[in-house]
């Protein structure tokens, strides 16, 4: 907002304003030109799925990783691919521009992404009432997320700019036109059911109960147009190994996954090519350590959510559409660079809470350096000086620790500084010294 940035200084917006321009140069450079030009993963992949379904023949075969990737082959689409982890909806992405060429559908996705970036900067605008300048850092210090999002034509930026434009219809009373296109969105990449549920959690009936119904409607209409077998077959053999961090053509020992089954596996699970010298073979030890870490951030998160129900209504909501998918981003089984464009949306409303719990600027800057290191730090700086062997493992997972830090650091303001603050009289808060 306006007001926000009255407070700077002359020195600090031109040097706000010169940091925007730097990051949005090197986004142009390392993600839209690279995107302009090239046809890589993952495009390809949602291109011919759409191709398929407009040609009207072998849909039954989309989740045929074999198949799926000679198709890619003999279109000169990409060396290697497949359609899963997709669920069916995703096929219908492309379709309006499935006839055309690869690269000149590559290039319609790209600035359909440069839009919905514009548009998300926005509706982030009008939600929170902060300057632009703001809203494009938050989306900009996203790093690798935006960059590959452009370079690879993922449909992250479109899913972050539905979840943004959704909480302006809500904020305007628009809750079932918001509760549809959050059903929609849900329905292509499955993360948004955490933001459902934040919304539920809050009392959202409306918004809910259309998210739900456009949800079921659509399963309806892709089992009418790709047929019983190919949902059935995402179901069983598709989302609930993607669940368990098994993805079909990749190894669940992958450290690019960052993810709690990938450390656990690389730790305690042998395997003769995967992982021929864990730092102890001991494949019991894999479960109960993933089973201890998910019952005690689901309980913690739950617990915190139960315990903020009698703050004011904005700071419960925010913290209803934070914490869970905050949570949820800590325990994804397999996630990419471009999945945390997602975490947009979360964190300004974690910003939004910080100020309502008036933290100081230490606090907010500590809080906005893990969110740039989840963004920036890369796994493959460690592999320059070392090699994951034995208890050097841990140290190929930054992004994981990250997230972890971000989440315990929030459960911690949210508790101290937010519930136990306002759990006291005035007279108790005093002595407290609050």
């Amino acid at each position: 907002m306006k007001g926000t940035m009255d407070r700077y200084s002359r020195t600090h917006k031109i040097a706000l304003y010169i940091l925007v321009c730097l990051l949005t140069l090197y986004t142009i450079w390392k993600g839209i030109i690279p995107a302009w030009k090239e046809l890589n993963s993952d495009f390809p992949n949602y291109y011919l799925s759409s191709k398929i379904v407009l040609e009207g023949k072998d849909m039954h075969r989309l989740y045929e990783d074999a198949w799926f990737n000679q198709k890619l082959q003999e279109l000169d689409l990409a060396e290697q691919g497949k359609f899963s982890p997709f669920p069916p909806a995703t096929a219908f992405v492309m379709l309006p521009i499935a006839s055309l060429k690869p690269l000149t559908a590559k290039r319609i996705w790209t600035i359909c992404n440069i839009c919905f970036l514009l548009l998300t900067i926005y509706f982030l605008q009008k939600i929170t009432a902060w300057h632009w300048i703001f809203c494009a850092l938050l989306i900009l210090l996203t790093g690798q997320a935006l960059l590959n999002n452009f370079r690879l034509g993922q449909l992250y930026l479109m899913v972050g700019c539905t979840l943004v434009f959704s909480h302006y219809l809500v904020q305007r009373g628009k809750t079932g036109i918001a509760g549809s296109l959050l059903g929609i969105v849900a329905i292509i990449k499955y993360f948004p059911v955490v933001f459902i549920a934040g919304y539920a959690f809050t009392g959202n009936r409306r918004l809910t109960i259309y998210a739900i119904s456009t949800m079921l409607v659509l399963v309806f209409l892709q089992i009418g147009v790709v047929g019983t077998g190919v949902f059935a077959t995402y179901l069983a053999k598709v989302l609930l190994p993607h669940l368990q961090g098994d993805l079909s053509m990749q190894s669940p020992y992958a450290i690019a996954f960052q993810s709690w089954e990938s450390v656990l596996r690389n730790v305690f699970v042998f395997h003769p090519t995967e992982n021929p010298s864990p730092l102890i073979n001991w494949p019991t030890g894999k479960w109960m350590v993933q089973g201890i870490m998910y019952a005690c951030i689901a309980l913690t998160t739950i617990y915190v959510l139960w315990q903020s129900h009698f703050l004011q209504k904005p700071v419960k909501q925010w913290i209803y559409l934070s914490l869970p998918a905050l949570a949820a981003f800590v325990l994804s089984p397999a996630s990419a660079t471009y999945h945390y464009l997602m975490l947009v949306f979360p964190f300004a409303f974690i910003l939004l809470v910080l100020k309502a719990g008036e933290a100081s600027i230490v606090i907010t800057g500590w809080f906005i350096l893990l969110y740039m290191g989840i963004g920036w730090l890369n796994y493959n700086y460690v592999y320059k000086v070392m090699e994951p062997i034995g208890w050097q493992i841990f140290l190929f997972y930054p992004r994981l620790w990250l997230l972890l830090l971000l989440y315990i650091s929030y459960i911690w303001f949210i508790h101290l500084k937010l519930i136990k603050v306002h759990a006291l009289s005035f007279p108790e808060r005093v002595k407290a010294g609050y």
